[in-house]
């Protein structure tokens, strides 16, 4: 194998991995965050049918975990601020919180 091909090989193993993650695991996470279950996340995502039967074990590794932990926390927020933003548009326009049954 010449010098070039190893680094050309090592640089599409770079681009695959974002903040330590696989292309794959990327997208197993964001289908988990839009509701799907482990397994049709896995399968969608890429995985075969028996990583997908066990994803607690193939795919739930502590830098995923991590991650999809640290995405619904920043979607939580978002969620949290643009209600916030609605109920205050709403006290101001003399309208009920209807959120919460007032």
């Amino acid at each position: 194998m010449k010098h070039g091909a190893r680094w050309e090989s090592g640089e599409a193993a770079h681009a695959d991995l974002l903040n330590g993650l696989t292309r794959r695991q990327r997208t197993f996470i964001l289908e988990k965050l839009v509701g799907m279950n482990d397994k049709n996340a896995a399968l969608l995502a890429g995985y075969s049918l028996g990583v997908s039967r066990n994803t607690k074990e193939k795919i739930w590794k502590l830098n995923v975990r991590a991650e999809f932990e640290r995405l619904m926390e920043a979607f939580q927020m978002q969620v949290r601020i643009a209600l916030l933003k609605k109920l205050e548009a709403e006290k101001r326009n003399g309208k009920s919180l209807s959120y919460f049954g007032g």
